[in-house]
């Protein structure tokens, strides 16, 4: 009988218990890891453009091991609007219109 005791009790605190760490739960944007919020900020500051949450999961649904990081797709949209385009239209990340806003500092 004290054994059952004792193992019910091990088992009601054990079940108690709460992991310390917090879960890995998506950011806003949906994308898991929080580079959408990231790339955006980082846009900001590098040359004054936010480019669109969507922009920027597009660019990851690319699938480009080069561009899985928010300051690589921030660097690479901020590279390719210096470039410039002809004609007035939009410019483009390996197909991915780059869509978004350009900010005051």
């Amino acid at each position: 009988m004290k054994s059952k005791s004792l193992f019910f009790l091990a088992a009601v605190i054990v079940s108690s218990c709460t992991p310390t760490e917090k879960p890995d739960t998506p950011s806003m944007s949906g994308d898991g890891q929080g580079i959408v919020p990231r790339a955006q900020l980082l846009g900001k500051r590098i040359c004054k453009f936010q480019p669109t949450a969507q922009t920027i999961l597009d660019i990851l649904d690319l699938g480009i091991p080069g561009l899985s990081k928010a300051n690589k797709i921030a660097e690479a949209i901020c590279k390719k609007l210096e470039e410039g385009t002809k004609g007035g239209a939009i410019p483009k990340l390996h197909g991915v219109p780059i869509r978004g806003s350009y900010v005051e500092s």
